[in-house]
């Protein structure tokens, strides 16, 4: 027998997969990570408890989830490459764990094909820095 839990939340799910794939395709360009995301997303959905005043508010809790936690990936790289702290740094800065780190920053490689260079050139560089600009400004932690 299925729990009233168990049917709100795959009521929940059934509302916005599409939506939450959709915002995460657009941030990590790959099918398989952008699925990956969406589990992440639904996953803290229910790690959270959260209830919704409305539909509204529940679409706008996964949009903003949805948006953080790919951002998270793509503000690793950054930190990674570009800034040169090593994954135990960023761990200690941003207080998760260093394996969640060098996870997020697997998936990153792959999804920006970075890995697949030995230098970076101007245009990575460009890309990277336009996909974490968030309304004129850096996303920042």
């Amino acid at each position: 027998m299925v729990s009233s839990e168990e049917s709100r939340l795959t009521d929940i799910y059934n509302r916005h997969v599409d939506m939450v794939l959709r915002i995460c395709f657009m941030f990590l360009r790959d099918e398989a990570d952008s699925e990956d995301a969406v589990q992440t997303v639904f996953l803290k959905l229910i790690q959270a408890g959260k209830t919704f005043n409305d539909l509204e508010h529940e679409k706008a809790w996964l949009i903003v989830t949805a948006q953080n936690h790919c951002k998270i990936i793509i503000e690793l790289l950054y930190l990674y490459y570009f800034e040169g702290y090593s994954s135990k740094e960023i761990a200690d800065l941003l207080r998760i764990k260093d394996s969640t780190v060098r996870t997020q920053l697997r998936v990153g490689r792959k999804q920006s094909k970075l890995h697949q260079q030995s230098s970076f050139s101007c245009y990575c560089r460009k890309e990277l820095l336009a996909r974490i600009r968030v309304e004129g400004s850096f996303f920042c932690f």
